[in-house]
This record gives structure tokens, sequence and C-alpha cells, in this order.
């Protein structure tokens, strides 16, 4: 049985490579990913810089002959030279979060809807955002980016907050969490 061929599908900017025509000759793409750290990068070697910047959109795909799937999404921040070539450093979208410093207070709100607010003023595309418990009172300061205050609340209620290989945040309940809904501050009091 013959070894299913690699292939990959990259563009950054107006830079378009992928396995039947490699522009920019891609040397090596790494993805690192963890929920301990708020944003996906790529690190990607190229033969050439291809016209990339810093700021443009990239979108990685890997994958095998019967199909890439999408493993990252997300902007150029660093270009660096090298002999033969360039390093790329991306980021994923969730720097947009990790960015936004905005002062908001919500009365009576779900926990969902408030990450569903704070994802929006960050221009980001909504994943799956369970509601949770309704919070009297939350605040958001200015002085400490979205993200961390977000982050700060899915932990308290026993949730994970992250954006996924479309770049998607994503707000989910796990373990015990999963089963409180909207409402329920008795069950997490108790």
């Amino acid at each position: 049985m013959a070894t299913p061929r690699p292939q990959f599908s990259f563009s950054a900017g107006a830079l378009s490579s992928d396995s039947s025509s490699p522009v920019a000759g891609p040397l090596r793409f790494v993805v690192e990913r963890s929920l301990d750290v708020p944003i996906d990068g790529l690190r990607v070697t190229l033969a050439a810089s291809g016209g990339v910047a810093p700021g443009d959109p990239v979108e990685l795909a890997l994958g095998d002959e019967d199909g890439v799937e999408r493993v990252f999404t997300g902007s150029v921040a660093e270009i660096r030279p090298r002999l033969g070539g360039c390093a790329i450093f991306c980021v994923g979208t969730m720097l947009a979060l990790v960015d936004l410093r905005v002062s908001s207070s919500y009365r009576d709100t779900s926990a969902g809807d408030v990450v569903r607010d704070l994802v929006g003023q960050a221009a980001l595309s909504v994943g799956e955002i369970d509601d949770g418990i309704t919070l009297a009172r939350f605040a958001v300061e200015r002085r400490l980016g979205a993200h961390a205050q977000l982050r700060r609340l899915a932990e308290r209620l026993g949730y994970s907050l992250f954006a996924d290989r479309l770049g998607k945040v994503h707000f989910r309940a796990l373990g015990a969490a999963a089963g409180l809904r909207a409402g329920g501050a008795a069950a997490l009091a108790g």
C-alpha cells in the first residue's frame, strides 16, 4: 500500500502557494497551538519572500491527496531575512481580543452574552459560545486586555476560551460546568 503524499495550501497576502505550484518555495510549516497560550502561532520558512508583508492575512491548510484541511488562520506578525529566503512568524486571530482594551459593564447578562459582545468588538468570528450562568454584574476594565478578563471568567466558571483553526472564538463549558445553564448561579454557589 502506497503512503499518501502530503499536500499543502498556503496564502499570505498576495502570495498563494500550494503543492502543485509551490510559489516562494515553502520549506517548513510549524503550527504552535495550546490552550495555555492565548494566541496560536505559525512559523513558515520560505526560499523567497513572495512579497509577504506584516499584517497580511494568512491561511494554511495541510493534508494529503484526499484533500487538505485548514489548520491555521491569522496574520503575518514578523518577517526575518535568512540566507536563501526568509522566516515568517504569524499570529492567530485571538490577538485582536488580547489587544482589545475597553471599559464595559454588564447587568443580569449571561456569561456567553458578555463573550459575544467582546468578541464582536474585537471584530472576530463567533464559534460555539455556551451561555452559562447569568451574571448579576460584570465589569471589563480598559487597563487589562479583554482576553485576560474573559479567560479569568472562563476559569472561574470551569469553561475554556480558545480560537479554532478557522479563527472562530469558542467559550465552552468543561466537565461539571457543562450542566450549568443561564440562570444557574445557585448551582454554582452550592
